[in-house]
């Protein structure tokens, strides 16, 4: 009786590990499309050199850009 218990602790123990396995597996690859589909979205098509990231005074100017933008176009509906 004693080896038919140890028999399904150690089933139950490797059924355990290769469940934890499998779900580690499915997380690196849910991490994996995530950052792979956000370069692809984020990176620019007219220059290949260059992973899409601005620099702070890019991005500066273009949030500095977009409120005037937004500026003139509140004061056009006033």
């Amino acid at each position: 009786m004693a080896r038919f218990k140890n028999y399904n602790f150690s089933q139950g123990f490797l059924s355990l590990i290769s469940l934890l396995i499998i779900l580690a597996i499915i997380i690196v690859l849910i991490f994996g499309l995530y950052f792979g589909f956000n370069k692809i979205r984020f990176s620019n098509s007219d220059q290949p050199g260059q992973s899409g990231q601005f620099s702070p005074q890019e991005a500066i100017q273009k949030a500095k850009d977009v409120k005037d933008l937004l500026e003139s176009q509140q004061e056009s509906l006033e």
